[in-house]
């Protein structure tokens, strides 16, 4: 009989990657127009497997407006990024007003990878002042 060949991981072993650290750093106010958005985000493999290559979406009020390619992050690791987006935030021709936007990310958004939980993967909401104009 042929010896079964071992696998690399234990059977079912699998990613699961979720955030431990989420923030956006700059502008300390968004205002109308083109804006260059810092986010500075730790990313951890919670699972038993390597993830592979992976894609991060940062959102703005509910809508993906940047994507990341990430590496292979290792079970048990943990990888920091500094990721630089540009948000459009609507025109200049608005009233003076003062208001918040809210930010998350979002690791593998299109469950590309198969994960341990597939429920961990938003980062907690991040809330910035905007001005307009």
């Amino acid at each position: 009989a042929l010896a079964a060949k071992p696998l690399p991981f234990p059977p079912g072993a699998k990613p699961d990657l979720t955030f431990s650290a989420y923030a956006v750093t700059s502008p300390a106010v968004i205002h109308c127009g083109q804006q260059t958005i810092v986010f500075n985000v730790t990313e951890t493999n919670l699972g038993t497997a390597p993830s592979g290559p992976y894609v991060t979406h940062h959102f703005s009020n509910g809508a993906a407006f940047c994507a990341k390619s990430r590496p292979n992050l290792p079970p048990g690791t943990s990888a920091s990024f500094t990721d630089t987006c540009n948000l459009w935030n609507g025109p200049c021709d608005c009233p003076p007003t003062t208001y918040t936007i809210p930010f998350f990310g979002f690791v593998d958004p299109g469950n590309a990878i198969a994960e341990l939980d597939e429920t961990n993967n938003q980062s907690p909401t991040v809330i910035r002042n905007a001005q307009c104009p």
